[in-house]
């Protein structure tokens, strides 16, 4: 049976045969006046099955725009690059043979999937499919059969004074899109976007900007709001993308040559686009990445953006369990992830190796990184600075809490290896609000420093504590004996508390603040440290260290477990018996991945899971 009528939208409810079928309290489902909505295809039990609006009245300026709500589809589309043409795509045998088919249909409904065969590739055309799905039964794009992942290449070609990027995948305003098993790439060979790009030079050109996948959440005219939900990207190999000379993202580096060339795109890019006023606004609620690789790709690998304005452009962000790395050989590459205007992003089990830098906040609230493996950024030279106008070294850190976060930013059980600049580091920017960064249950090993702060109105406060902190002498890089590196301004008293630190620099002279810091019970092995301590501890922490720097080269790389997690089975960083780090048998200052003993694990013992975390500190 069919229901259908006018509702106030204030607030009511439907009723059949005297029992309630559906009620609804929130008047932004249609803002004032009536609303025309049709209500069909329940069972037995009255279960709704659909809902459609049929019509929607004008809204104030002050409200979200809706789009219509699509009945559900659940029809599966085939596309086949070896299939003749003709097909209407509905089974494998009559698939669609050209990406233009999927674009030129009509909108896709909820529940409908779009396949791509394995072994197949699509060159030279951007993949823009329509429509939206609703929670519960997004729109699928997937493979199907057989052999290698289907592979979609853009192959982005730059054209002086044409349009500025393009992308491989693209959606705008639309909501409910599940991304898997796919490879994307968008590399052109004739113009890579490298230094010997002939237009490098001419400051006037407007450069490509590359992008794998752009998702994009743009305001509407007469409208406060609008939200792009639910989008799900995962097992998705992102790999050759020259996204390179935009105005938007990161820098692009030319590794081997070890400058910078400008600004980046990104493989993975979610931008909200608002007016310039701010008067009209676009967000994003449920954004997932999860299990997806990036290879070899230029600009940032995931990316959100929304201007550099706001805080809160970004809700329920989880980016999860991704591998992004690069060849040293590779001349193009930047930054693991850049995460902007987000509330409460979770970034957690990421692997990222061999890139500048790995991950960066700017303008969130509430940040937390946990369990993510961080090896070898090395940084870059920019022959012009942006700022001093003279050669300026940036970035190199494992992850950065940049620009402007507010609220408590938690960065736990991690392991980072082999940052140029350091481990970690933190800006604090212009009027920023005071905010609280607590780094905890960390592994730095053979960093240039620890923590970088760029200390401008002194506006963060510092919790540290239970983080092993492990420089070798001879490790690479230039050490820089400040752990603690303070670049520009003063601490205010107090600002950083260190708690339970194992600092390890044998024969290194260090230097660590002492305004503004207060030290309780860490543990130094070093050259003239110039605090007071009350509680420090002394002597060699006796910690079981990598022979050499293969053992920790596939760390995390291989498996799903990563950070500090993926330690427990090496026996690496275990302390041994006898350390003045170990009391009664139980770690008391650094991280605790147990005492190695001659079986370096129990197997009867479950071991912690990642994501997981004990706060042992006092």
């Amino acid at each position: 049976r069919l229901l259908s009528g006018i509702y106030q939208a204030d607030g009511g409810s439907v009723t059949l045969d005297d029992q309630p079928v559906w009620a609804w309290e929130d008047a932004s489902f249609s803002a004032g006046g009536q609303t025309n909505i049709e209500i069909g295809g329940w069972d037995s039990k009255y279960t709704i099955k659909s809902v459609r609006v049929t019509s929607v009245p004008d809204r104030a300026a002050t409200e979200e725009h809706f789009d219509p709500v699509p009945q559900l589809g659940g029809t599966t589309y085939y596309v086949d690059s070896f299939a003749p043409d003709g097909g209407d795509g509905l089974t494998p045998g009559t698939a669609w043979n050209d990406l233009d088919d999927v674009n030129y249909h009509g909108a896709f409904l909820p529940d409908d999937k779009i396949l791509f065969k394995r072994n197949s590739i699509w060159e030279g055309v951007t993949l823009s499919p329509r429509g939206s799905g609703i929670e519960g039964h997004p729109i699928i794009i997937d493979s199907y059969g057989d052999g290698q992942l289907p592979i979609l290449d853009r192959k982005g070609e730059f054209i002086p004074g044409g349009t500025n990027g393009t992308s491989t995948l693209v959606l705008e305003n639309q909501s409910y899109w599940t991304i898997r098993n796919i490879q994307i790439s968008n590399h052109n060979p004739k113009s890579p976007g490298t230094l010997e790009d002939p237009y490098i030079t001419d400051k006037n050109v407007t450069f490509p900007m590359r992008s794998g996948i752009a998702i994009k959440a743009k305001f509407v005219s007469g409208y406060q709001k609008k939200i792009v939900r639910g989008i799900t990207v995962e097992n998705v190999v992102f790999e050759g993308i020259d996204s390179s000379h935009g105005d938007e993202g990161n820098c692009y580096v030319n590794r081997i040559e070890n400058i910078s060339a400008g600004s980046g795109g990104s493989a993975l890019s979610f931008g909200a686009y608002d007016t310039q006023s701010g008067s009209s606004r676009s967000y994003f609620d449920g954004i997932l990445v999860e299990n997806c690789t990036f290879l070899n790709n230029g600009g940032t690998a995931i990316s959100t953006g929304s201007g550099w304005k706001f805080h809160d452009s970004f809700h329920n962000v989880v980016i999860r369990g991704n591998r992004i790395a690069n060849d040293p050989d590779i001349p193009l590459s930047c930054t693991g992830m850049y995460i902007v205007s987000a509330v409460a992003p979770l970034v957690e089990n990421n692997s990222i190796r061999d890139m500048t830098n790995g991950i960066g906040f700017q303008l969130c609230r509430d940040v937390t990184a946990q369990y993510n493996t961080i090896v070898n950024m090395d940084g870059y030279l920019e022959l012009c600075s942006r700022i001093s106008g003279k050669a300026q070294y940036w970035d190199g850190c494992g992850i950065d809490t940049d620009c402007g976060c507010l609220g408590t930013s938690t960065i736990r059980n991690n392991f980072v290896e082999r940052c140029q600049a350091g481990s970690f580091a933190a800006f604090d920017y212009k009027d920023t609000q005071a905010s609280i960064i607590i780094l905890e249950n960390n592994i730095s090993y053979n960093c240039g420093t620890f923590l970088y702060y760029q200390c401008n109105n002194a506006l963060y406060d510092f919790i540290i504590r239970n983080n092993t902190v492990v420089r070798l002498p001879g490790s690479g890089f230039t050490a820089n004996p400040e752990l603690i590196h303070i670049y520009s301004g003063v601490l205010d008293k107090g600002s950083i508390f260190l708690n339970k630190n194992i600092f390890y620099c044998p024969n290194q002279m260090i230097v660590m603040p002492s305004v503004g810091c207060a030290y309780n019970a860490n543990s130094f092995t070093c050259i003239n440290v110039n605090v007071k301590d009350p509680a420090a501890l002394t002597g060699d922490p006796q910690l079981k260290l990598p022979e050499s720097p293969e053992q920790t080269q596939n760390i995390s790389w291989d498996g799903s477990i990563t950070g500090t997690s993926s330690l427990l089975a090496s026996g690496l960083f275990k302390h041994l018996p006898g350390s003045p780090t170990v009391s009664g048998g139980k770690v008391i200052c650094g991280l605790d991945l147990g005492v190695l003993t001659e079986q370096t694990t129990d197997p009867s013992k479950p071991t912690e899971a990642p994501g997981t975390v004990t706060d042992k500190a006092n």
